[in-house]
């Protein structure tokens, strides 16, 4: 950084920032995910998957423990808000369905399709997009064949709105868990 007139230090060019290149040019270098190798004291990136998808893999594993729950929970987790209307909830299914899909569909948009790629260009991403099975898997296999070949501007917030989306979902996927349990003790108790 140079220092300007005012004594102040001039931020660095973007030919700086982005490792040399011309300005207005970036290089992304690939993510290594290696199992073996821990850089800056952080666990490698696939352990890390490898984990967060065993702890969503074993959260639903509890939440269709219960047979009472397990088609309600299946059917949000296909297409978010059909477990509610299949339960009977058809406004709060509307209430879940139509901003989570909004939501991914503008993330979609955002980064030009590019952002859901749960095993190859975004294992980190993929992890929170699990929530939203359904949506993540249709635009995984819609998309598959595209490759990321420059990040535009509007990338980041694409994924990071997809991300948002399956979260409320995962939210979504708790009310209906509780409503499924109420809603069955109301049975047991007029019975």
């Amino acid at each position: 950084m140079g220092k300007t007139a005012g004594g102040l230090e001039a931020p660095p060019d973007r030919a700086t920032l982005s490792g040399g290149a011309p300005a207005g040019k970036t290089r992304c270098r690939p993510i290594p995910l290696g199992l073996t190798s821990f850089r800056h004291g952080m666990p490698p990136i696939n352990t890390i998957l490898i984990a967060t998808w065993g702890l969503w893999l074993v959260a639903a594993m509890v939440a269709i423990a219960d047979p009472r729950v397990r088609k309600p929970f299946l059917l949000g987790i296909a297409v978010p808000g059909l477990g509610h209307m299949s339960i009977g909830e058809k406004g709060r299914g509307l209430l879940v369905a139509v901003p989570v899909l909004i939501l991914y569909v503008a993330g979609l948009l955002l980064s030009d399709f590019r952002c859901v790629s749960p095993f190859d260009r975004h294992p980190l991403w993929g992890v929170l997009q699990a929530p939203a099975a359904g949506p993540t898997l249709l635009s995984w296999l819609g998309t598959r064949h595209l490759t990321l070949e420059h990040i535009g501007e509007t990338y980041q917030v694409g994924c990071l709105y997809v991300g948002i989306a399956s979260l409320l979902n995962l939210v979504a996927l708790c009310d209906l868990r509780d409503l499924c349990l109420k809603v069955a003790r109301r049975k047991d108790a007029s019975a």
